[in-house]
């Protein structure tokens, strides 16, 4: 098994975060707050959730998702 079918394997939970489409700038604050206040977390992008698989991101809105996450996160990186 690859290692991105074991992430997706694993259940949603305080640190680890999956989603189909980029969620609304107020619902992905609302993750990035709790992951910072927490120990950290990973959010995955392009999984579908029932049943959970990777269906990715069309690679020509990858820049401007990279933007909008960077905007919600001051001083933040994002890792696509």
């Amino acid at each position: 098994m690859n290692k991105i079918q074991e992430i997706i394997a694993q259940p949603e939970g305080r640190r680890l975060e999956f989603k189909e489409q980029l969620p609304s700038h107020a619902e992905l604050a609302r993750t990035i707050v709790a992951f910072t206040n927490d120990v950290g977390g990973e959010f995955y992008l392009g999984i579908k959730n029932n049943p959970r698989e990777v269906i990715g991101v069309e690679e020509s809105k990858l820049i401007e998702i990279e933007e909008k996450i960077t905007n919600i996160i001051p001083g933040g990186s994002t890792q696509l």
